[in-house]
C-alpha cells in the first residue's frame, strides 16, 4: 500500500485504506516526498563537501591538521638525525682523545723505564769503578754528586784517580787510529764514553747507551 493516493494529478496521504487523510479543517494533506537518508558509513565525504559548505570546512581544516603533524614529525625526525651524528662526531674525537692519551701515557712508561734502567746501569759502573780507585782518592769525588756526574768526574780524572779508562780526558776521544790496541771492555768503554757524551741523543741512541752500559758491567764482572 502506498503512503498516497493521487486525486487530478497530486498527491495526497492516505491511511491503510488507500482513503485520503483530512487535517482539521476537512482538507485532504498533501503527501511530501521523504528526503532520502545519508548512510554515515558508505557516505563520499568528498562528492558531500561540494553540495555541503559545513563538510567542506571541517575537511580543509583536517587537512591543514595534518599537514601540520607531517611537518612537525619531519623536524623531529631531522632533529634526532642531527643529535645523533652529533653524537657520532663527539665520539670519534673522545676516541682519539683517549688514543692519544694512552699512547702518551705508553711513551712517558717506557721513557721512564729507559732511565730506570740505565740509572740502575750507571749504579753499577761507578760502583765497579769505586772499587778500583783507592781509598784515599775516594774522597775527592764530591758526596753530592748523582751516579751521572760521578761517572763523568771519574771518567774525566781517571788518571789522577789512579785507574785506567779509555777516556780520561773529559773532551774529544781521538781517531782509533790513534789509539792503541784495546780489549773488548776497552773498546766497549770508548764507545759507552763516546755516546754518553754526544748532546741530543736520539731515543734510539739512549736505548743503545743502556745496551753498552750493560754490556760493560758484565765484563767487568767477568775480569773481576
Amino acid at each position: 500500500m502506498k503512503p498516497f493516493i493521487e486525486i487530478d494529478g497530486k498527491k495526497y496521504q492516505a491511511d491503510e485504506k488507500g482513503e485520503a487523510l483530512k487535517d482539521a479543517q476537512g482538507n485532504m494533506i498533501p503527501y511530501t516526498e521523504s528526503t532520502q537518508q545519508i548512510d554515515p558509513a558508505n557516505v563520499d565525504l568528498d562528492e558531500l563537501a561540494k553540495v555541503n559548505p559545513h563538510v567542506a570546512r571541517m575537511l580543509a581544516e583536517k587537512a591543514e591538521a595534518d599537514k601540520k603533524i607531517a611537518e612537525a614529525q619531519e623536524a623531529e625526525d631531522a632533529r634526532k638525525r642531527k643529535e645523533a651524528e652529533e653524537k657520532g662526531e663527539w665520539q670519534k674525537l673522545a676516541d682519539e682523545a683517549d688514543a692519544k692519551r694512552k699512547a702518551a701515557e705508553a711513551e712517558a712508561a717506557k721513557a721512564k723505564a729507559l732511565v730506570g734502567n740505565y740509572k740502575s746501569t750507571v749504579d753499577g759502573i761507578v760502583n765497579t769503578m769505586l772499587k778500583d780507585i783507592p781509598d784515599e782518592k775516594k774522597a775527592l769525588i764530591p758526596a753530592q754528586f748523582n751516579s751521572r756526574q760521578k761517572l763523568e768526574y771519574i771518567t774525566t780524572n781517571a788518571k789522577f784517580l789512579g785507574i785506567n779508562v779509555a777516556n780520561n780526558k773529559g773532551g774529544g776521544v781521538p781517531p782509533n787510529e790513534n789509539e792503541p790496541n784495546l780489549d773488548e771492555e776497552g773498546k766497549v768503554r770508548k764507545e759507552f764514553e763516546e755516546l754518553r757524551l754526544k748532546q741530543n741523543k736520539t731515543p734510539t741512541e739512549e736505548q743503545h747507551l743502556l745496551e753498552l752500559a750493560k754490556k760493560l758491567k758484565e765484563l767487568q764482572s767477568k775480569t773481576k
